[in-house]
């Protein structure tokens, strides 16, 4: 928005569009529909958008999805689930190194997205 003030409604539509499907996304747990932590990079884009959209509590997303994701959530693919983009010939083992390995784009994007908020007031 402030790099680009002639594109702003474009900016402001795709942000929208973005945040609708995010809220229909999250899970009760706080993760996506493929339950796992990537939402920290919705609750990230949450708390960035935050401040041009405010009649739209988009804090209040980011976060529920904050507070519920926690160290299992974390993975690119959870302790004992088998992907849901996983072929028919994948078993679990095929994945078990990936559900002991902490996914660096969510940790990342749970910090940036809690930091932003606290300094900004939103929590």
């Amino acid at each position: 928005m402030e790099l680009d003030p002639l594109r702003h409604d474009l900016w402001r539509e795709m942000i929208l569009t973005a945040y609708a499907e995010t809220t229909k996304r999250i899970r009760h747990d706080g993760t996506d529909d493929l339950h796992v932590g990537r939402s920290a990079i919705d609750a990230m884009g949450c708390v960035a958008s935050q401040r041009w959209f405010p009649d739209v509590d988009m804090t209040s997303v980011a976060r529920r999805i904050l507070e519920q994701l926690d160290e299992d959530t974390f993975r690119f693919v959870r302790p004992g689930e088998k992907p849901v983009w996983a072929g028919a010939d994948d078993t679990l083992d095929h994945w078990a190194i990936e559900s002991k390995l902490i996914d660096g784009d969510s940790l990342t994007a749970w910090l940036a997205a809690y930091w932003e908020g606290r300094w900004r007031g939103y929590w």
